[in-house]
């Protein structure tokens, strides 16, 4: 399995530790997955690129989308980065998948947090897992 990348700063990896502990502490039965995506997941990132974090959860509104952009603001204030989360319901991803968006091909290519330790991914149903990230 692959590692998050090596031109991630120490910096960046303890603000993504801190986003997915904050998130596992307050909200752990919800969150089915995070995966770091975009240009840092790539490494064709410009200096000062956000950080991109999908993270799946089982259910929600846009009541919890805005507290998990709060507690990633209050993480990139205090580690001066930008952690940027795109939250998606399970449902709102299958109808993505079915329907085609790039969002789907984009986030499977990138890297699954629980690489770092931080949340292991959980789908007691066995639907809508987004696969390891593995090397070919």
């Amino acid at each position: 399995m692959r590692r998050f990348p090596e031109w991630l700063t120490s910096e960046e990896l303890t603000a993504l530790r801190k986003f997915a502990n904050l998130l596992r502490q307050s909200y752990g039965n919800l969150v089915l997955s995070m995966r770091l995506f975009g240009s840092k997941a790539r490494g064709d990132y410009e200096p000062y690129s956000d950080l991109d974090v999908l993270v799946l959860v089982r259910e929600g509104d846009w009541r919890l989308t805005r507290e998990i952009c709060l507690l990633s603001s209050d993480v990139s204030l205090e580690h001066d980065v930008l952690v940027s989360p795109r939250v998606v319901t399970r449902e709102r991803w299958g109808y993505l998948e079915k329907s085609g968006y790039s969002i789907i091909s984009t986030s499977r290519k990138g890297l699954n947090m629980a690489y770092l330790y931080l949340l292991k991914e959980t789908n007691s149903h066995g639907q809508t897992r987004l696969p390891d990230y593995a090397e070919s």
